[in-house]
């Protein structure tokens, strides 16, 4: 009888070790699918929790619109040499697609970037680019960084999606 107790609580324990590693790995996946799908990095500090919340939804909705990658991302570190290579870097490092966009603000340079891959580099040409960084610069001025990246997705999505009832380019 001693015997038979030793071997059920073995099972016991090997069949609660499983669940464990189960539960273990799950939890694992969704972190790191949390993580992948991030969209709005800010390094800078600039947005409230609830910004960073609204920035999101906005950028799901140009996502789901586009079928691109898109990202926030804000930086005030001087160690950061090149704005342009830095929001490569991210977009490379966060993102699943080639087609897609960054919008960049850089605190420690003072400016805005935004840097296109894929299909958004030929959609958005020279011309939509300048008005993109004019619509954000104009509440930048203020302050007003949230805002600012509002303005840039918001005239982007309108944009995208006047694009795509048109036969034209932006360019």
């Amino acid at each position: 009888r001693k015997m038979r107790m030793t071997k059920r609580r073995e099972q016991w324990l090997l069949w609660l070790a499983g669940i464990v590693v189960c539960l273990m790995l799950s939890v694992g996946a969704a972190v790191s699918a949390q993580a992948a799908g991030r969209q709005v990095y800010d390094d800078a500090g600039l947005f409230s929790d609830s910004e960073i919340s609204e920035l999101t939804a906005a950028v799901n909705v140009a996502e789901e619109e586009t079928g691109w990658d898109l990202m926030l991302l804000t930086v005030n570190d001087s160690s950061v040499g090149s704005t342009q290579s830095y929001a490569e870097e991210k977009f490379n490092e966060y993102t699943e697609k080639d087609n897609g966009i960054a919008f960049v603000l850089d605190m420690n340079a003072r400016l805005f970037y935004i840097a296109t891959g894929g299909e958004a580099y030929e959609y958005v040409g020279d011309t939509r680019l300048n008005e993109l960084l004019d619509d954000a610069t104009a509440y930048a001025g203020d302050g007003d960084y949230y805002q600012a990246m509002i303005a840039m997705l918001s005239s982007f999505s309108y944009s995208y999606s006047m694009r795509s009832k048109s036969c034209c380019c932006w360019r």
